[in-house]
């Protein structure tokens, strides 16, 4: 299990009704259950605020009715695929967020530890934010799934 705090889908109902779903800030497409989960992940969403996808987990979606059943989706990756989460102590000091597209929580997929750590350390180069005040001890980690 990983100790890390999980973004929930949040629900508002519209002015006509209609269920909105959000993740913090950002109104997402309603989460599709996943027919076969994929290690944790139980359920996704195509597209959000930007064009952005998210997976989830069985507890962030838990409250989500009537999702309707679909098949692994291409992006999600393969069966047996490494998920990791993007995890940091705090915000950077000096900017509002370590690199655009990180989300606390949100999972990602790579080959390994090794090579999910150092994409976040990239994203953070070209986000300027590697020479951050808080960068060395509370930047961003990426946390096994499994």
């Amino acid at each position: 299990m990983v100790d890390v705090e999980l973004p929930t889908v949040e629900i508002i109902i519209g002015p006509d009704g209609d269920q909105m779903f959000f993740i913090g800030q950002y109104e997402i497409d309603k989460p599709k259950q996943l027919a076969v989960a994929v290690g944790e992940i139980v359920a996704f969403s195509e597209s959000g605020l930007g064009g952005k996808r998210y997976v989830f987990t069985a507890s962030q979606v838990a409250h989500v009715q009537n999702m309707q059943v679909a098949d692994r989706p291409c992006w999600i990756g393969w069966i047996g695929a490494k998920f990791f989460r993007m995890n940091a102590e705090c915000e950077p000091k000096m900017a509002g967020n370590w690199f655009d597209g990180f989300q606390q929580g949100s999972v990602f997929e790579a080959e390994s530890l090794e090579v999910a750590q150092d994409w976040l350390n990239k994203q953070c180069r070209l986000s300027g934010t590697d020479n951050d005040l808080y960068y060395m001890d509370y930047g961003p980690t990426a946390v096994d799934v499994d």
